[in-house]
């Protein structure tokens, strides 16, 4: 509702004095789907959520970023899409 009134500093702001996972990872699937994959990946970073993070690793090109996050936190979320991508 902010960002149709023009107030996304405002949203901003907001979601960076939460300290909240899930308020971090809705952040993040927001940013994403205004394809701002750099911002998006901070925000997946903060909701401490390696499935994303590998994900977005894999589509900008960093496999061995996907990969040392993979191994790193052994998250099955995180696995399968490198998984899928080393697959392709």
């Amino acid at each position: 509702m902010l960002t149709k009134h023009g107030q996304f500093e405002k949203l901003m702001k907001f979601v960076e004095t939460q300290a909240d996972p899930e308020i971090y990872k809705w952040w993040g699937t927001y940013l994403e789907s205004q394809s701002k994959i750099d911002s998006a990946l901070t925000a997946y970073k903060k909701a401490q959520d390696p499935g994303s993070i590998v994900r977005l690793l894999i589509m900008k090109g960093d496999m061995a970023g996907a990969l040392q996050q993979a191994s790193e936190t052994q998250n099955v979320n995180a696995c399968f899409h490198l998984a899928r991508a080393l697959e392709a």
